[in-house]
């Protein structure tokens, strides 16, 4: 997985064996809405996961959704 992501690790998510925790941010914007009264700091997060499953997807990865 490290090999896959390399350049988000740290920046984006942090490895933990075979799972994947995306990063929150680490401030809110004062809630500022960015786009019809979605908040700027949700924009940025989906953007951070976004980022994450194009990797994983060039990389022919698969995804479980078991928790």
């Amino acid at each position: 997985m490290t090999k896959i992501l390399k350049d988000l690790i740290l920046k984006d998510y942090l490895p933990f064996l075979d799972d994947i925790g995306v990063k929150g941010l680490l401030f809110a914007y004062n809630n500022k809405e960015a786009l019809l009264g979605i908040k700027q700091f949700v924009i940025e997060h989906v953007q951070t996961l976004n980022r994450t499953l194009i990797q994983l997807k060039r990389a022919s990865c698969t995804i479980s959704l078991k928790l």
